[in-house]
Order: C-alpha cells, then sequence, then structure tokens
C-alpha cells in the first residue's frame, strides 16, 4: 500500500509560497503605478497633439478658421474644447488623473485659432508633468507644426 501522507503540501510550504507571492507583489506595484502614471501623462501630450493636429486640418479643408479654447483653473484643474464640424470635443483633467498643466503660454488668453490659409496660429507652448517629475511638452508653432519634447522621456526629443 501506498503512504497516504506524502501527497500534497505541508501547511508550512503553503505558507511560504503565500508570503514570497507578497512580496514580489509588494515590489512590483510600485512600478506598475510609475508604468500607468507615464502612460497617462504620453497619452495626454499625444491626444492634444492629435487634437491640435486635426483643428489644423479642419481649418484648411474647410476654409474656416478653428479653435481650441483651454480653460486652466489649477495645474490638476484644466480642459479644452473645441469643435469639429457638427462633433463638440471636450478634454479635461478627469480624463487623466495625476496629470498636471502649466499653464498655457499662447497669445489670446487660452483661445488657439488656426487660420483657413495655411493653417497658421498663434503658437505656443503646453508643458505636462506627473508628480514623479516626468514631463512632456507641446509646442506649436506659428506655421501650425505640432511637436512633443521631453527631457524625462527618451521616446521624444529633448526639450
Amino acid at each position: 500500500m501506498e503512504d497516504q501522507r506524502l501527497a500534497g503540501f505541508t501547511l508550512f510550504e503553503l505558507l511560504i509560497t503565500l508570503a514570497l507571492i507578497g512580496i514580489l507583489t509588494g515590489l512590483a506595484v510600485p512600478s506598475f503605478q510609475g508604468l500607468i502614471l507615464n502612460a497617462r501623462l504620453r497619452s495626454a501630450a499625444e491626444t492634444i497633439a492629435d487634437d491640435l493636429r486635426q483643428a489644423r486640418r479642419e481649418a484648411i479643408m474647410q476654409n474656416m478658421p478653428q479653435q481650441i479654447q483651454f480653460q486652466y483653473l489649477t495645474a490638476k484643474q484644466w480642459s479644452y474644447s473645441y469643435s469639429t464640424g457638427s462633433r463638440q470635443k471636450t478634454i479635461s483633467s478627469n480624463d487623466f488623473p495625476n496629470v498636471s498643466l502649466e499653464k498655457p503660454s499662447f497669445s489670446g488668453n487660452g483661445l488657439i485659432r488656426f487660420t483657413p490659409v495655411r493653417g497658421t496660429v498663434n503658437g505656443g507652448r503646453l508643458a505636462l508633468s506627473t508628480p514623479s517629475n516626468k514631463n512632456i511638452a507641446v509646442i506649436l508653432s506659428p506655421l501650425g507644426r505640432v511637436r512633443l519634447c521631453s527631457n524625462s522621456d527618451v521616446r521624444y526629443t529633448p526639450c
């Protein structure tokens, strides 16, 4: 007859395994939180850049001025909105938790206006950051070209 006591795990082995899983999870969670925060920062910067490019395209294609209006209350409470055709789009800081925006540096009191002639605009800069000092800048040239730069993310050219 076989000895039935050798099958399975002992309580001690199970506790050691659970302790190791807990330690590894505790070490991994902060890294994942940093990854999520960096992804939110990149997503916010790329969303703003894409919307600026879209507004420029619409101005040229429809031969009508297009504008994006930024509302800046604090670094953590900001939003912008614009219309494309019959569609109104609003993006706010609630869409990107823990992503701060420095006060936009555009002439026109937060209003970015693309002209239909070649999509020229009042150029300026937006700077987004996280609590961990990661940052990405969205730069809009007077010719309407949008570029992203960062001194803390190697995916983008340095500012």
